[in-house]
């Protein structure tokens, strides 16, 4: 519960850095994370606009930056489906 309302919150200060940038509702960042077989891709795509929009001009990092949340979001999910 704690890591959802941090989550919130950080994609409200991501909106706030880039207030240009095109962010889901922090509601929508929230519900995602609760809804089945959503919850496994949809929380993925959150944490990369919440990244890119907290890091602007970061292009050069951003295959790295890329790679870590696959590989977190791979891991999330094979947790998931192996319970």
């Amino acid at each position: 519960m704690l890591f959802l309302v941090w989550f919130r919150r950080s994609r409200r200060a991501a909106r706030a850095i880039s207030p240009e940038a095109r962010l889901a509702t922090g509601t929508w960042a929230v519900v995602a994370w609760l809804i089945p077989v959503v919850n496994l891709w949809v929380p993925r795509g959150l944490l990369l606009e919440t990244q890119r929009a907290s890091r602007p001009g970061a292009g050069l990092e951003r295959g790295r930056d890329d790679l870590l949340v696959n590989a977190w979001a791979l891991a999330w999910a094979s947790r998931v489906v192996s319970r």
